[in-house]
């Protein structure tokens, strides 16, 4: 059994991604991403819509719909998130801060 002694802990950045290891950049690139499907994906389900109906609706395949669905951010640019919210009626607004510290 670990003892807590033996336990290391570490102080979180505001990314996971950057926490266990991608470079800056791509870590900001995959907390874009993955907040875009997860905002896309609570649309989705609020507004009860079918993968068929919403593919219809967001301009994409079903299995464009299927990747937001199963969180496949790796399938997902930045621009195709953006065009399918947009086609939702929703608004962006862009802000920018200082950059996370690492270490």
């Amino acid at each position: 059994m670990t003892s807590s002694k033996d336990v290391e802990s570490h102080t979180s950045s505001s990314n996971i991604f950057l926490d266990i290891g991608f470079l800056p950049e791509q870590a900001a690139t995959l907390l874009i991403r993955s907040n875009l499907t997860k905002d896309l994906q609570q649309l989705l389900r609020e507004r009860r819509y079918s993968p068929a109906r919403a593919a219809k609706i967001l301009g994409v395949s079903q299995r464009r719909v299927n990747d937001v669905l199963r969180s496949r951010i790796d399938r997902l640019s930045i621009d195709a998130l953006v065009k399918m919210l947009g086609r939702l009626g929703v608004e962006f607004e862009l802000s920018f801060g200082p950059a996370a510290q690492v270490g």
